[in-house]
């Protein structure tokens, strides 16, 4: 138990590394741990790095990511001659004091958000955080700046490490200064926040989503000619919505608003001709309107008109009625009341089809079906069916383009920083996604131009996705990539030198070595370069470095165990010397010419006379070996073979047969003094041949 590694102020607020392996960070009150577990073999030095990018705490050893913990620290001032504890191995918050290698007390000692010194190891650290973010499962916008000071470390890290450039203290900071101040202005995305649809000052709640706005009042049909209503069967209706609403369409939900039917019975006023109480007995109200949807029954019934967004519950009275043709209708949904309204909600869903570069649709006048049955004297008769219509507009806003756009950079783009993109094949696509994420449907001013926030989303929305749509993704960005790698296999040769052996030779040989040490400078000046200049987007040229320098450091460790080989080559050779293509299945034998080819081009140079794979590429001389072996086999025992008849030490025929035929050999007799094969003379007259048959 105890502590690892801590930085601790004196009232406790502290960043700890716990014996358990816990990432630990302590402020504001709350105490916030890392799911990883730090581990380090026990008796080896481990190299402790804690950076904080105003995002999250992560925490590298040994130069690699170990552990994070999310959230922000607290940012305060130290007072002057309070304790700050900077300490390896106390054991507990209250034993801070006695921190086996205390680093001292400081007075007045703030962390801000730049870096120290201005070193190499700083910069990587934070080249190492921001490749962290990117890959850490979050997506986040407003990178470009970060992007772009991103590719600047790197060109001055690829300078240092493989140009042996001198960048200066300044440089450095300088460049580490702008990663962390870009990554502290990038943003985790989120969806836009939505505004409110309102009825009076009740927000609309219980499944209503993607409301970006509405207006306060219910606008019934009828409203616009006098206080109508609408008779249908032996019942009143009226229909209602907000007046205006403002939906957004994001991915494969549809947004929703609520709706309100309002019914009365109609007055019964031939009393002697209908004796009985007749009333209406309400069947369905269905949308009618093309991507107009309704999901579930009409929920009531209120005795006064709502004065909130209806949600998807029963209200006061428990009642229903179908919301589809065809839906059975509840005996509870009879209309036999006379001169008292009763409400009905429901939500209805738009579900609208955008065409390309379309970004916002308008509704006006949506219309309901409704299916009224009749009773009088209690007998069923007198259906009646008609139309509702909305007094009232939606508008839907098209955000699904733009939501996609910026969540497929967290799959396709993003997580592929450190291994794709390291110099800045990203900056173009980046920079356009930063215009689409800045493009919120929720920050336009409907209550103030309805018309004119809806327009401008469109404008908005459509000039963010062109530009977007013809960003570029410089896939071959990394045109270093190989030139690195080679280097990374010869640094340590070209560190050593070419030592001089205890008998007075040097180790490798001087020709070589200096056709090696040759190459490598090269391939230094390229990356000395990037110092002062941008990554070059053309790889052809280092694309030749590269092969200057392997071929010469090939060269100078020797070449690799041959014999094999060498010998497999020329048992094929032999063979397709002899031209025994009629011997052999025609796909057998070529494919062994093939194989001969490709070894040949693989493994030896100069036509096939010298070699051209080193020791270090032993694996790939076997594959060879083994690739021609395998062709060689196949060909030998494919489905023809040679048959050679040897008479007293000289051939007398050769041919070749079919894997499963009968070869018969047939000795002279008193009537037949020659030797044939299969009954073809193979030998002239006489007893005293002895024949020898040899198959291949």
């Amino acid at each position: 138990a105890g502590t690892v590694f801590a930085l601790a102020a004196a009232d406790k607020d502290f960043i700890r590394v716990g014996c358990d392996g816990t990432l630990s960070v302590y402020s504001g009150g709350t105490n916030k741990t890392a799911a990883q577990k730090v581990t380090v073999p026990a008796g080896q030095e481990a190299n402790y790095t804690i950076s904080y990018n105003s995002k999250e705490t992560v925490l590298y050893v040994n130069g690699k990511l170990a552990a994070t913990v999310a959230g922000v620290i607290d940012a305060r001032e130290v007072a002057d001659g309070a304790a700050f504890y900077v300490g390896l191995g106390y054991s507990d918050a209250a034993n801070k004091a006695a921190a086996l290698r205390m680093i001292g007390n400081y007075g007045n000692l703030q962390f801000s958000a730049t870096s120290a010194q201005g070193t190499q190891s700083e910069l990587t650290t934070q080249v190492a955080a921001f490749e962290a973010l990117l890959q850490g499962g979050k997506l986040y916008t407003n990178a470009s700046a970060a992007y772009a000071a991103y590719v600047q470390a790197n060109r001055l890290l690829d300078a240092v490490r493989y140009g042996g450039a001198d960048v200066s203290a300044a440089r450095l900071k300088a460049a580490t200064d702008a990663l962390i101040a870009g990554m502290a202005a990038m943003q985790e995305y989120t969806r836009p926040q939505m505004g409110k649809g309102y009825f009076g000052t009740t927000e609309a709640i219980d499944g209503y989503t993607d409301v970006l706005y509405s207006t306060k009042d219910y606008m019934y049909s009828g409203e616009t000619t006098a206080d109508s209503y609408q008779g249908i069967g032996y019942v009143n209706f009226k229909i209602a919505s907000p007046s205006t609403t403002v939906l957004l369409k994001n991915g494969d939900s549809n947004p929703g608003f609520p709706v309100v039917v309002e019914s009365k019975k109609i007055e019964n006023k031939n009393g002697f001709f209908n004796p009985k109480t007749t009333y209406g007995k309400i069947a369905y109200v269905a949308p009618l309107s093309s991507d107009l949807m309704l999901s579930h029954l009409w929920y009531g019934y209120a005795e006064r008109a709502y004065s909130t967004w209806p949600g998807k519950t029963a209200t006061s009275n428990n009642a229903t009625f179908g919301y589809q043709a065809g839906t059975t209708a509840d005996m509870t949904a009879n209309q036999d009341n006379t001169g008292t309204s009763r409400f009905w909600n429901n939500q209805a869903f738009l579900n609208p089809t955008f065409g390309t570069n379309e970004y916002a649709k308008t509704y006006t006048g949506l219309q309901f079906t409704v299916k009224v049955i009749g009773n009088r004297n209690n007998e069923n008769t007198d259906n009646a069916a008609e139309n509702l219509t909305l007094n009232s507009t939606q508008y839907v806003l098209n955000y699904t383009p733009l939501a996609n756009a910026v969540a497929g950079l967290d799959t396709t783009t993003q997580k592929q920083v450190a291994a794709q993109y390291k110099e800045g094949g990203l900056a173009d696509l980046l920079a356009k996604a930063d215009t689409v994420s800045g493009v919120n449907p929720a920050a336009y001013n409907y209550a103030f131009d309805l018309a004119g926030a809806v327009t401008s989303y469109q404008a908005d929305a459509d000039a963010a996705m062109t530009a977007y749509n013809a960003a570029t993704v410089n896939t071959a960005a990394d045109v270093y990539t190989n030139l690195r790698t080679v280097m990374d296999n010869c640094m340590s040769t070209f560190a050593v030198g070419n030592t001089v052996l205890d008998n007075g030779s040097t180790k490798y040989v001087a020709a070589l070595w200096s056709d090696f040490v040759q190459a490598y400078q090269a391939a230094q000046s390229a990356f000395a370069e990037l110092k002062d200049n941008d990554y070059k987007k053309d790889g052809s040229a280092l694309q030749t470095l590269a092969d200057n320098l392997q071929k010469a450091y090939d060269a100078l460790c020797g070449y690799g165990a041959y014999e094999a080989l060498d010998s497999a080559v020329s048992r094929v050779k032999t063979v397709v010397a002899a031209g025994k293509d009629g011997y052999y299945a025609a796909d057998k034998y070529q494919a062994l010419e093939q194989a001969l080819i490709d070894v040949l081009a693989t493994a030896y140079t100069n036509d096939g006379t010298a070699y051209a794979l080193s020791e270090k590429q032993q694996a790939a001389i076997d594959a060879c070996t083994a690739q021609l072996l395998s062709a060689y086999t196949d060909c030998m025992y494919s489905n023809r073979f040679k048959v050679t008849f040897i008479a007293d030490g000289q051939t007398v025929s050769t041919d070749s047969y079919d894997a499963n035929a009968t070869v018969t050999l047939t000795a002279p007799n008193a009537t037949n003094g020659t030797w044939t094969v299969n009954g073809v003379n193979v030998a002239g007259e006489g007893a005293s041949y002895t024949f020898e048959v040899v198959t291949d």
